[in-house]
Formats: structure tokens, sequence, C-alpha cells
């Protein structure tokens, strides 16, 4: 009997994870919606100053698509 209920959870389970209902936007729509879009890298990260403190990124940009 608990070989049957653990098989039944696996279909179970795989069916609810395979699900792929929701779809990506198109690149255009993305694209649209974003104010900032660039290529560039990471040089710098400042730790935050207390626990719940923001973190801040210094980054050196290649190339700017779409500026505010």
């Amino acid at each position: 009997m608990m070989m049957y209920s653990l098989l039944l959870f696996f279909i179970l389970v795989g069916s609810a994870i395979s699900c792929k209902c929701i779809v990506p936007p198109e690149v255009a729509e993305d694209f649209a919606r974003t104010p900032i879009i660039f290529i560039g890298r990471v040089i710098n990260k400042a730790s935050p100053s207390g626990s719940f403190g923001s973190v801040e990124y210094t980054m050196e940009v290649e190339e700017a698509f779409k500026v505010l």
C-alpha cells in the first residue's frame, strides 16, 4: 500500500510541476517596459552597513541601448 501511495504522489507532483501555462512576454514587450537596458559588468560590490541595509553595486557599462 505504501508503494502505491508513493507512486501516486510522484505522478501527481510531476504533473503539477511540468505545467507550462505561463507564456513569457515577447522581447519587444520587455524592451518597451524596461526603463534601462545595457551591457556591462559589476566591478565593485559594497556590503550593507546593517543587517537590513541595501547593497550598492558599481557597474562598468560597455554599451547602453536604452537609458531613462
